[in-house]
């Protein structure tokens, strides 16, 4: 009888076993009807029987986080900086990676489906190697356990533990016990046969560094002059990009899709998988068939699935032979015995699980695996589109050159010197001596239209603060190889030494990093560079001991740094950027300006110590012994740490060392805050005080860079290191003459200079000075930089009263009216003009002037000479190098001096005609170029509060140690306590009319003795210009008042309104008809950059409006973005006419009332119009 028939399985049995003809139909039935399915053994095992805890391995979690966030990087940079090759290279690089794992790793090392001759498989080791997922021998013996205990415990990427998990969870944290046990049962002698996968196991690191690391980052910047950082993070998207369409396999082909040939396993077919993965996403088959070479039912020529056409086009070549398949007859009994019936499977296949068409396929396959890069595309194309100016087509395009071709013999004959101009003649050479001002004039008025551009920034359209001059550093390849050694071996050390080396060596290796800091910042910098104090010979030793560098070579870098910050000449110089600042400048020549300025830097104090000139004449000696020999042999011989253990902690504690170093250079020069002068690049930055045992003080440093503190308040109220190291010395004898700034002069610099935030250094230092709270100082401190003082805020506010009221005071002149108007009665020369050049200073908030005498009136902008001043007094440079220069952009009449007298509006540039770092306008004026076909079109609503001339902390007009009645009658009011200060008002409203300014109106605003006037509308730059200009007639005519002025945002803290200053800003497309459309998108562009204006909204990043935008007295939350019509207390409001008629302007209350307003028209427009 058939059913008492015996039928033997073992625990090899397969499911191509079920095929054989002694298997008889009983068992086969049983089997199917029981739903067990046995891919890859007789019966699966199930989830854990015991309940495993997983335990997070973080150096995993932090590499993949720090992956992640470079690979991000890596899309801004493909979008607005990379080459097109760049971005080519890396799709290639990462379709070669992809084959060397799926034809090398997976098909044929580990299911053996074909087999390949040797240079075959050394290619696929080498692009596995590209990969960077793990060396073959390993990848091997985890996907052979995966395909022999698929979602069991024993499975690596057990999809069973959740999406997450199976995707890349299974990389950070440690291995499930059943793993290794099980994977210790592999049979892994067929792959460690083959002498290419030893090789590559034995030399794994080194080949990852050259194949995976150098070669895709050395091609691009090699070959078409990548830049170093676009290249390297280009090459970490892609390697992303490479890793999560491999982990696709292991999660959504395991979770998602169909089970066409076995339904009692996991793995599915997954069209979207495939596409992403080049072929490998028909899984359901694979696991079903893993011999299977195509790993696919239907191979390339039906489906998308490159690596089975890779490996036909190796076998063509005679590369690959014995390519396994699946007999037709075999897959069509499996469907019908095992195969997921109750699934559509006509859904996007036919009958024989076919897609629609090959070139639907095809297509498909090649967009989405490229989708992300197709994006970048589109971005980047959109980026490169120029913006069409209706009006320049219709100009005839002449270059400079044919313009100044026409008129040879007139400038001949009306000039005695002829002068030839070549075809290479361009804006730089209007510098040179030889260049007559016949010719610079005739330049200028070919290449100016009005008086809105200046040809010798023509060049600097896209540069505003960077160096003057093009230069492409070359890239020294010896110190990026160097570098990188340096590096692999630091993080090597630094992995060995938390799971290998003794507590001790971590303690020695934190210490020689210490003692060596201190050599450099006690030593090479406050001692030898700026000459601080003085030190005994026997400290002086000691510190060239400690110090890493030579001497003479640091002294001298950091001596042109100082004296040429942020120039090209600055060795280290941040304007270009972070990485460059940080460590690139290492990596590349140093600019001709570098080389240039170092060599008449003063160096005869540093070569006259014998101590120095002995270091450098027997550096390389000294470096092995101090840095190489002793650091290592003190853990081998006084507690028998591993020699090599002790070596690569040597090197993770020096690059440790640097990088806490190169964070002066960095991160102190772009990060922080501007306590002492707000026009330098250097700031505050208490992290890197932190990490640089006190060298974080950078602003104060570059103000005062004598001090021995390097900060104001030494070591015993913030964390200082280096001075209570150099106290220390001094108070046993071996260091003296220590010098220091007085309080008075840190505290007028601070006044006159400082980025006066709510809370000041000065204030801290009163709050803490004792030793007690020196760490609780310092991070206190910490606090309210990052909090940007919010912590203290009535403390703050009242600072800010404190301080604002004095300077008025102390710097207010009471004129006598009529005795100066006897002297302004007396006779001008017909041919006298004096001129008021009027510019902004180091604030950002404050208007300067000077007055000269011109000998010509002058009729255009073009014609006024350009000027400089001292920009050390008006915290727009250092004492070294002073000089800041005006360039004349507009002219208004003088309503003071009257008759041909002029007004001179300047922008601030620096020696070599750059836009100095406080020139706000420069980019204003670009950006409303590249916006002129829309018209962008503003109205500023100015208000401000007038101050009692003789109590300069009380309101004008306001009872003496009192309050007026509360607000409300005082908006717009007429009458006796109603209306403070009118006489001053008028005689505003009428001196900018007289100077040709655009204002509109004035009114009376709702909090007693608070004004406002309204300026504009007017197109472009111009409402800045005259907003100005009538902040500066407002102070000059309150003058005359004895009455001060202040445009602080919360004058007086309760219930009292603040003063803002609207932007009514418009455009041709939102005042047309249909023009709500156009407002209503403007709002979301606003929204979604609202954090970004808020923080530019006053000259203080954001702090003044913290007081002003409450959500109360008429204003928004600063926190939170909104908007409505006839809603005062939105952020942004469209009046009500608008809305009825549906088109017109919309009015940004946001702005503090002492913002910059070339900032805030420039935000407007490159949000609105420019979409950036």
């Amino acid at each position: 009888m058939a059913t008492n028939k015996l039928f033997i399985v073992t625990e090899e049995f397969r499911d191509e076993d079920f095929d054989r003809p002694d298997v008889p139909d009983w068992f086969r039935h049983q089997m199917t009807d029981n739903g067990k399915g046995v891919a890859n053994g007789f019966e699966k095992d199930e989830p854990t029987s015991k309940p495993y805890k997983t335990i997070i391995v973080w150096r995993n979690v932090i590499a993949m986080t720090i992956l992640h966030l470079a690979a991000l990087y890596g899309i801004h940079l493909a979008i607005w900086n990379a080459r097109r090759k760049t971005i080519a290279w890396s799709c290639l690089m990462a379709v070669v990676g992809g084959l060397g794992v799926l034809a090398g790793s997976h098909r044929l090392w580990t299911h053996r489906s074909y087999k390949a001759r040797w240079p075959l498989r050394l290619l696929l080791m080498m692009a596995q190697t590209i990969a960077l997922q793990n060396d073959i021998y390993e990848w091997v013996r985890d996907h052979r356990v995966h395909h022999k205990f698929s979602d069991t415990d024993a499975d690596p990427h057990n999809s069973r533990r959740g999406f997450f998990f199976s995707h890349m969870g299974w990389l950070l944290c440690r291995k499930h016990p059943e793993v290794k046990a099980k994977g210790a049962l592999i049979d892994m002698s067929d792959v460690w046969a083959d002498p290419i996968v030893r090789f590559q196991r034995r030399f794994y690191i080194p080949l990852v560094i050259l194949l995976w690391g150098i070669f895709p980052v050395w091609v691009p910047v090699h070959y078409w002059n990548e830049n170093l950082e676009v290249s390297i993070m280009a090459n970490a998207l892609r390697y992303v990009m490479l890793l999560h369409q491999a982990w696709s396999v292991n999660s959504a082909a395991h979770l998602f899709g169909y089970r066409f040939y076995e339904r009692s396993i996991e793995p599915r077919e997954n069209y979207w998988v495939v596409y992403l993965s080049l072929g490998e996403g028909y899984h359901n088959y694979h696991h079903t068939f893993p011999w299977d070479y195509s790993a696919s039912e239907h191979g390339w020529k039906h489906n998308f699935n490159v690596t089975t056409a890779f490996i036909d086009l190796a076998a063509w070549l005679g590369l690959a032979y014995d390519r396994r398949i699946v007999s037709r007859k075999v897959i069509e009994q499996r469907l019908e015995r095992t195969g997921d019936r109750q699934q559509p499977l006509g859904a996007m296949m036919d009958k024989q699980r076919k897609p629609v068409s090959f070139l639907f396929d095809l297509v498909s396959g090649i967009l989405v695996s490229t989708a992300l890069i197709f994006l970048i595309l589109i971005l980047r194309i959109e980026k490169e589109k120029p913006k069409r100016n209706k009006w320049v087509e219709k100009v005839s395009i002449r270059t400079d050159q044919q313009k100044m071709a026409q008129q040879p013999h007139q400038d001949s004959s009306k000039n005695s010197n002829a002068f030839i101009v070549s075809e290479r003649f361009d804006d730089q050479d209007l510098r040179r001596p030889d260049v007559p001002d016949w010719y610079v004039q005739r330049y200028r008025k070919s290449n100016l239209d009005g008086n809105e551009k200046e040809i010798d920034n023509k060049d600097e359209q896209h540069r505003h603060v960077k160096t003057g001059s093009s230069f492409k550093a070359p890239i020294v390849w010896r110190n990026v190889f160097a570098m990188i050694v340096l590096h692999t071996l630091g993080v090597y050390g630094f992995y060995v030494g938390l799971r290998h080396a003794r507590w001790q060596s971590l303690i020695w290796s934190w210490f020689v990093s210490a003692i060596g800091s201190f050599g450099v910042l006690a030593g090479a910098h406050r001692l030898w560079t700026h000459r601080s104090y003085k030190a005994h010979w026997s400290l002086r030793v000691v510190l060239m001991i400690l110090h890493t560098n030579d001497l003479y070579e640091w002294v001298r870098d950091h001596r042109t740094h100082h004296k040429y910050s942020e120039t090209d000449a600055d060795p280290h110089n941040s304007r270009r950027g972070f990485f460059f600042a940080h460590m690139g400048w290492l990596l590349c020549r140093k600019h001709p300006e570098v080389k240039a300025k170092g060599r008449l830097i003063d160096m005869s104090d540093v070569w006259a110590d014998p101590i120095v000139r002995f270091q450098r004449r027997f550096y390389i000696p000294l470096t092995l012994l101090f840095w190489g020999v002793v650091p290592v042999m003190i853990p081998v011989y006084y507690w028998n740490e591993d020699f090599w253990l002790a070596v690569m902690g040597n090197f993770f504690r020096y690059v440790l060392s640097l990088h806490h170093t190169w964070t002066v250079n960095s991160w102190a020069h772009m990060y922080g805050y501007q306590f002492y002068d707000r026009s330098m690049k250097s700031r505050d930055n208490y992290w890197v005080a932190y990490l640089t045992y006190g060298e974080g003080y950078h602003n104060y440093h570059h103000v005062f860079p004598w001090d021995y503190s390097a900060s104001e308040h030494g070591w015993r109220n913030c964390f200082n290191m280096a001075t209570a190291f150099i106290d220390l010395c001094a108070w046993l004898g071996f260091a003296y003459d220590r010098r220091i700034v007085s309080r008075t002069l840190i505290q007028q610099r601070v006044k006159r200079c400082g980025d006066h935030l709510g809370i000041t250094p000065t204030m801290v230092d009163k709050q803490h000075s004792s030793y007690r709270t020196m760490f609780r100082s310092a991070l206190r401190i910490g606090w309210i930089g990052l909090s940007r003082g919010q912590q203290q805020q009535k403390n703050s506010k009242a600072a800010v009263m404190v301080i604002q009221s004095r300077w008025i005071a102390e710097t207010r002149l009471e004129s006598n009216a009529s005795v100066l108007a006897s002297y302004r009665s007396l006779k001008q020369p017909a041919d006298a003009v004096i001129a008021e050049y009027i510019w902004i200073d180091g604030s950002g908030e404050n208007v300067r002037s000077k007055g000269r005498t011109l000998n010509f009136v002058p009729k255009s902008v073009q014609e006024l000479p350009r000027w400089n001043f001292d920009g050390s007094s008006t915290c727009q440079s250092v004492g070294e190098n002073s000089d800041v220069y005006l360039k004349p952009v507009r002219i208004y009449p003088d309503p003071m001096r009257q008759g041909q007298n002029i007004l001179v509006l300047c922008e601030t540039i620096n020696y070599d005609n750059t836009p100095h770092v406080t020139n706000k306008r420069h980019t204003c004026v670009q950006a409303m170029d590249k916006a002129a076909v829309e018209e962008p079109t503003f109205g500023l609503e100015q208000e401000y509060s007038l101050l009692d001339g003789n109590e300069p902390n009380k309101m004008f007009g306001w009872p003496t140690g009192g309050f007026p009645a509360p607000q409300g009658p005082y908006y717009c009011g007429v009458g006796a306590g109603k209306a403070f200060g009118r006489d001053v008002i008028e005689a505003h409203y009428r001196a900018c009319l007289y100077s040709n300014i655009e204002i509109s109106g004035v009114n009376a605003e709702v909090m007693a003795s608070q004004w406002e006037f309204q300026v504009g509308p007017t197109i472009g730059v111009r409402a800045a210009d005259d907003l100005w200009i009538a902040r500066y007639l407002l102070h000059r005519i309150a003058e005359d008042f004895n009455i001060g002025v202040t445009f602080d945002p919360k004058p007086m803290t309760g219930d009292w309104n603040g003063a803002g200053c609207h932007a009514n800003f418009s455009t041709i497309a939102m005042s047309s008809k249909g023009g709500m459309k156009v407002i209503e998108a403007a709002m979301q562009k606003l929204a979604k950059n609202h954090h970004k204006h808020i923080t530019q909204y006053d000259p203080k990043g954001g702090l003044d409006n913290t007081r002003r935008l409450t959500g109360k007295h008429e204003t928004s939350s600063m926190e939170k973005f909104s908007y409505g019509v006839a809603n005062r207390g939105a952020s942004v409001r469209i009046p009500r006419s608008v809305a009825d008629k549906g088109y017109g302007y919309l009015e940004d209350r946001r702005p503090a009332s002492n913002m910059d307003p070339y900032v805030v028209c420039e935000l407007l427009v490159r949000t609105i119009c420019l979409d950036e």
